[in-house]
């Protein structure tokens, strides 16, 4: 007999799977639960996952390993939520109680490698804070302090990832800063460089392959702010012009990554959202591709996927 492990996401889900959940539309405000999920590698809308724990904006940040993903506290009018919950990216089902964070936050974002989930930065409703704690994600429990940010945050635009790194990119302002940590230490951020723009306000996690990390537009002003910026992520510096995001313009994308493209999903201004997906070859530079719909047209999705360049 022979015993086979999969560990690739074209063994696990016929491709990498990329999930948006959550999110938020206004006029009447209403907060979705709602998962929905796509094949990376390929294009067309979004297919019904299941459903969060909570109904739930705002996340606190996603993120995923080959097996699991993750999604952090956020927002449920009037109150914050501490609730960490997740799913098991290869099936489709609802999502279930893993622990809680340090505090009950939102608007931020987490990334990760195989092993750790790590979550940055948080807005408690009052101040912007440079709180960043972690999980194992093959276990549940509670978060733990991990170290802190050199620059407090939230409202950032997403995390890119390699198996040993993780960067943050943009913040509240808007704000061009972008600043990482070693996934598997502990400790503070240290200074990246900067975008390219200010730019802040998307939720997704790990944009990137091993080596080339994405960082889509956000907010404040989406007939202003459409440029998609790109870094080398084993390096330190300045990001650089990719191209223009088209279809979902504005903040509050959610934003995932498999090893060849980048897509990001929903976004817009009160009241009006769009349920667009869109997507870039990570490798070269160029404008977004129309990739298909999300199930229901919202903003402030989180995004995540199981073939993301912190996974090697």
């Amino acid at each position: 007999w022979w015993e086979i492990d999969s560990t690739s996401p074209e063994e696990q889900t016929g491709g990498t799977r990329g999930i948006f959940m959550g999110g938020y539309t206004s006029g009447p405000a209403t907060v979705y639960n709602q998962i929905d999920y796509v094949n990376v590698d390929s294009t067309g809308n979004a297919t019904d996952f299941g459903d969060l724990t909570e109904q739930v904006t705002a996340l606190m940040g996603t993120a995923s390993s080959r097996t699991r993903g993750i999604r952090f506290g956020g927002y449920i009018a009037p109150n914050n939520t501490n609730v960490i919950d997740y799913i098991t990216i290869s099936s489709t089902g609802n999502a279930q109680d893993f622990g809680d964070v340090v505090d009950a936050d939102r608007y931020a974002n987490a990334g990760s490698d195989s092993t750790r989930a790590v979550q940055f930065g948080e807005y408690g409703g009052n101040s912007h804070e440079n709180t960043i704690q972690y999980v194992t994600m093959a276990t549940t429990g509670d978060a733990k302090d991990f170290g802190d940010l050199y620059v407090g945050t939230s409202l950032s635009l997403n995390t890119c990832t390699s198996p040993t790194r993780i960067v943050l990119g943009g913040r509240q302002g808007p704000d061009n800063t972008i600043q990482y940590i070693t996934t598997q230490t502990q400790g503070n951020s240290s200074d990246f460089g900067d975008l390219v723009t200010n730019s802040n306000q998307n939720c997704g996690s790990n944009v990137s392959s091993a080596t080339r990390g994405i960082f889509y537009p956000g907010g404040p002003t989406p007939s202003a702010i459409n440029t998609i910026n790109y870094i080398t992520i084993t390096t330190l510096g300045n990001a650089i012009s990719f191209g223009d995001a088209t279809g979902s313009v504005g903040s509050g994308k959610g934003t995932c990554a498999s090893p060849t493209r980048a897509l990001a999903a929903g976004a817009g201004s009160s009241p009006a959202y769009s349920n667009a997906i869109q997507y870039v070859q990570i490798s070269t530079t160029g404008n977004g591709v129309d990739f298909g719909d999300l199930a229901t047209t919202r903003g402030y999705p989180g995004g995540l996927s199981n073939g993301h360049g912190g996974l090697g």
